[in-house]
């Protein structure tokens, strides 16, 4: 199971393109991964309990998300981490550390959303 999600998230990588800024406008084609199932979230990649999410309403915050799926794995590489956001067919990228310091604000999100963490390419 861990190798299908490293596969899936490195497919998200090659898909979405590392060097893009932290909350950018640019939109990428989204990972192809299954539907995620009504009333939850989905997240993988370098969380502690990756898997599904319950919706606790319309829409949540990206850091409340990746809190209740155990948070991340590693703190270490904080400041080298991607956030993949998947919905509706396209990905937004943000850059943890920016969400950790405020620079950019936590994005609400709708139930359905597929969030990916994963360690930049640099």
């Amino acid at each position: 199971m861990k190798r299908l999600l490293l596969v899936i998230v490195c497919a998200g990588l090659a898909l979405s393109g590392c060097s893009s800024p932290a909350a950018t406008s640019k939109k990428f084609p989204a990972a192809t991964l299954e539907p995620v199932p009504s009333g939850y979230y989905r997240v993988v990649g370098i969380v502690k309990h990756p898997g599904l999410v319950k919706c606790e309403g319309e829409s949540e915050s990206l850091m409340t998300i990746i809190s209740k799926a155990g948070g991340l794995n590693n703190t270490d590489y904080h400041r080298r981490l991607n956030i993949f956001v998947d919905y509706a067919g396209r990905t937004r990228i943000f850059k943890l550390e920016k969400l950790l310091t405020q620079e950019n604000a936590d994005p609400m999100l709708p139930c359905g959303t597929t969030i990916r963490a994963a360690r930049r390419m640099e």
